[in-house]
């Protein structure tokens, strides 16, 4: 059985009201841990993260449970030796891609959030709320994200009959502005598309997850050494 005889496009909404959720609960911790400490303030952002990303993937497998899909094969999440070489050549890609495109089309510099919490845990020692942030953001963070937009939300366009070609370019707009970071916009988009392509050449979202993963990983021990 697959999404394709079982999906009901009602099983978008509760994403969309998790998405929301967490929404309210930003503003209002934001709010409370104004005169809280960055310490805590760090560590809140982290398992802010972490609730929506683990939300999303546990709905995702409920679903599919319910229907019994197993998530493995009806996504393919399946990975291979190869996909660690993908995965390089992907991150290499996104990187060179950027260059050219700032190179033509210079974007005004600003520091993401990701770049000022890892200043200031590093700066302040706080090596564990940093293992915490490093866990999520080359781990979780990379599983789930795949897991929503290549794989269910994907499914979900594909039972639409909608062209295939329109699904990749929808999936990474919206990969690009689930991050609420409106500065990096550009470079997410451009990743977006590249673990599409992976996605879209192998029919396999393992190697999408392999070099979202990567990207990330490198991107972390990168703005960790900076600031360091």
């Amino acid at each position: 059985m697959s999404l394709k005889k079982t999906y009901s496009p009602v099983h978008l909404i509760p994403l969309l009201l998790i998405f929301l959720f967490y929404l309210v609960a930003k503003k209002v911790s934001t709010n409370i841990l104004v005169d809280c400490g960055k310490s805590l303030e760090a560590l809140i952002v982290i398992l802010r993260g972490i609730f929506l990303e683990s939300s999303l993937f546990f709905y995702v497998f409920f679903i599919m449970r319910k229907n019994s899909i197993t998530m493995q094969s009806e996504l393919g999440i399946y990975i291979r030796k190869i996909d660690i070489l993908w995965g390089v050549l992907a991150y290499f890609a996104s990187v060179f891609i950027l260059l050219i495109l700032n190179y033509f089309l210079p974007i005004k510099s600003t520091e993401t959030r990701a770049a000022l919490l890892i200043d200031y845990l590093v700066s302040n020692t706080h090596y564990y709320t940093l293992s915490l942030f490093f866990v999520y953001g080359s781990l979780l963070a990379p599983i789930a994200e795949e897991i929503i937009f290549r794989g269910f939300l994907w499914r979900i366009l594909e039972e639409k009959k909608i062209n295939r070609y329109m699904i990749f370019v929808v999936t990474s707009l919206l990969f690009a502005f689930f991050h609420l970071d409106f500065s990096m916009v550009p470079s997410l988009f451009i990743s977006g598309l590249i673990f599409g392509l992976l996605k879209m050449r192998t029919n396999r979202l393992g190697v999408s997850i392999i070099a979202h993963a990567i990207g990330n990983f490198v991107g972390i021990i990168a703005l960790i050494i900076f600031y360091s």
